[in-house]
């Protein structure tokens, strides 16, 4: 028989009717203190209590105390408790709590909002539950946009790699590093997306720029003009007032989208056009040559340095 077998069960009898406790050991005085100070916040659930008890759940001294604490909290959101079900959603989602996660799946318990919602089922595993839900892929991006956290992207990311979800699995590799190669793998996806899934991408490279004024952003939507005549890319890209970063890019954005004013201020000598035309593709090559007799903005044409635009 162990130690805590052989331990004398505390007097509650005594305590609760004389207030005495004498004859608590210093652990069960610490544990009975804080069941007190937990059923306080339960006859108080206000906001900033309710979050001391969801701490409690994963910080508590005791596993008792935290048991008890997820209980309580439990109970709280059940009655819908507004700051509960936020905080055992935290509990769940954030501190990847699997005690936290049977709680909402056993007492049903509903989500704040549908983004956390559909964001819950891709923490607990339920890929077949979140692919029905409408707009699923858009309230995922709008609770991780709104709710920074490294290791939930970490986890979601793995979680959309493992469903071959390629889409959303360069959008939180973004959102993880916004290096210009994570733009990148999003650029040369974007032409095998669904149009919903291409509309998704544009409204998340503008959040880009208008949150951060990510340069690799801006230059993401311009070049999915420049790349695929995308034409509601050029509308954002015109309405945001960006442009590429590097000048010959930047040009060669300018010359399609018939900015002509710029193009002139910027690459009057039309070198810039000419570097970009060259380093082209050949269907971009024609589309160029096309727009230049199309428009009458054939002066680059003439060749510099030995270049041969016609070619």
């Amino acid at each position: 028989m162990s130690q805590n077998d052989m331990k004398p069960t505390p007097d509650f009898r005594t305590i609760l009717i004389t207030g005495a406790s004498s004859g608590l050991s210093q652990d069960d005085h610490a544990t009975l203190t804080a069941f007190g100070v937990l059923a306080q916040i339960f006859l108080k659930p206000e906001s900033d209590n309710v979050q001391i008890m969801a701490e409690c759940v994963v910080r508590g001294f005791h596993q008792a105390v935290r048991e008890v604490a997820l209980e309580l909290l439990t109970r709280l959101a059940v009655t819908g408790n507004p700051f509960a079900i936020l905080a055992i959603y935290h509990l769940a989602i954030h501190d990847d709590s699997m005690e936290a996660q049977e709680k909402i799946l056993s007492m049903d318990i509903p989500a704040s909002d549908p983004s956390q919602h559909a964001v819950f089922l891709l923490c607990t595993g339920q890929f077949s539950i979140f692919q029905q839900i409408s707009g699923g892929k858009s309230l995922v991006l709008k609770y991780l946009q709104n709710h920074p956290d490294n290791q939930l992207l970490e986890r979601i990311h793995a979680a959309m790699h493992r469903h071959g979800q390629d889409f959303l699995e360069s959008i939180i590799g973004i959102l993880q590093y916004p290096t210009r190669e994570a733009f990148q793998s999003l650029l040369e996806l974007y032409s095998r997306l669904s149009p919903m899934d291409q509309t998704l991408s544009l409204d998340f490279l503008q959040e880009q720029v208008l949150q951060s004024g990510s340069q690799p952003a801006m230059d993401a939507i311009c070049e999915l003009f420049i790349l695929y005549e995308d034409h509601a890319a050029l509308t954002m890209a015109v309405s945001l007032d960006i442009s590429p970063g590097e000048p010959t890019r930047k040009a060669l954005y300018y010359f399609l989208s018939q900015q002509w004013e710029k193009y002139e201020n910027l690459d009057f000598s039309h070198r810039l056009l000419h570097t970009a035309f060259e380093a082209s593709p050949a269907p971009l090559r024609r589309r160029i040559l096309d727009l230049s007799r199309y428009s009458g903005a054939i002066s680059w044409l003439q060749p510099i340095s030995g270049t041969t635009p016609g070619r």
